[in-house]
Formats: structure tokens, sequence, C-alpha cells
């Protein structure tokens, strides 16, 4: 994970808030909350493939928490070469807290938190050989969420997620149906 890829991304957060609409709207006194579901791809070092994720997220005032769960696989892992390694699946369990800008037709937020990554390793002996091994390891997730909300109770968006951990770090992107009390 490079500095380079969390400015870009933060710079997505900063365009794509301000995009939705003219003025934010009033917030006082809301309690929001919702649900995105939705697939994408994530990747790393080791690690790219398809993901699915869903979160749910509560918004009192200006802070959003956040709670999620992703899955990633690899399906066109077929061969691993001797010495090479590679993440064949993961998961991500995770609890976020952060900002978040509210407009009139979507908002925009970004957050961090705490959460456990686990997954399976497999480990390139000689040519079709593997040695598989399982991980589990505690993670600082990040997530940015760029969606647009034109119905009270429906949204469509995207989902930028990240996780940093001893075992393998990543990044990835969902696009999202969003449900809930939007407005």
């Amino acid at each position: 994970m490079n500095i380079k890829t969390l400015l870009l991304l933060l710079l997505i957060f900063l365009t794509g808030s301000r995009l939705l609409a003219e003025a934010p709207t009033s917030i006082s006194g809301l309690n929001q909350s919702w649900i995105n579901v939705g697939p994408g791809f994530v990747g790393g070092k080791e690690f790219g493939g398809f993901s699915f994720g869903t979160s749910i997220s509560y918004f009192p005032g200006r802070h959003i928490i956040s709670g999620r769960y992703l899955v990633a696989f690899n399906p066109l892992m077929i061969e691993i070469k001797k010495g090479a390694t590679h993440i064949e699946y993961l998961s991500d369990v995770s609890l976020l807290y952060g900002i978040i800008e509210k407009y009139k037709w979507g908002f925009g937020s970004a957050s961090a938190g705490i959460g456990l990554v686990r997954g399976n390793r497999k480990i390139g002996r000689e040519y079709a050989i593997f040695e598989e091994e399982k991980f589990l390891a505690l993670s600082i997730p990040f997530e940015f969420q760029v969606f647009l909300t034109p119905l009270p109770i429906i949204g469509m968006g995207l989902y930028f997620f990240g996780n940093f951990n001893n075992e393998t770090s990543y990044l990835g992107a969902l696009l999202c149906l969003q449900i809930g009390l939007l407005r």
C-alpha cells in the first residue's frame, strides 16, 4: 500500500462528495441508517479477484458508524509456481467510525476502525503441489462511501475499501445498492 493510492482515494472521496449537490442539507436531529450490498473487485500484493460485501451504517448527526463484512476470492488461480505464494480466499469483519457530508441527493463519507481478516494462503512447493496455510489477523480497515440517494429509501453508489494488516493488505471497490432511511 503506497501513499499515492491513499491520496487518490482521498481525492475521489472529496471530489465525489462535492459533486453530489449544490449545498449540504440540514442534518441536525437526523438518525438515518442503511444497508449497502454489492459485488466488486479487490487486489493486493498476494491477491487479486472478485469481492462481495455488505455493510450497515448508522448516521447520528455529522458522524457515521459502520459495520462491514467482505469476502474475496480468486476463481482464476489454477497453478502456483515453486516458491510463489497466493491468497486464495479472505474475509474481513470490521467496525468503523468516521465523518459524513450529507447532501440533498447523496452523501460522501470516510471512516476507519478495527477489524479481523482471515484467509487461506497457498504456497507453491513444486509444480502443481502446494501447501495451504490459514491465517487470522487484527487489522485497520478504512472505507470511503460515495452514494446518490434520489429516493428516500433506495440509493446507488461506490464503496471503496482497504485494509492494513500484517498478513496481506489490500484495496477494493464495490458497486452497491443501498436500502434504508436515507433522508
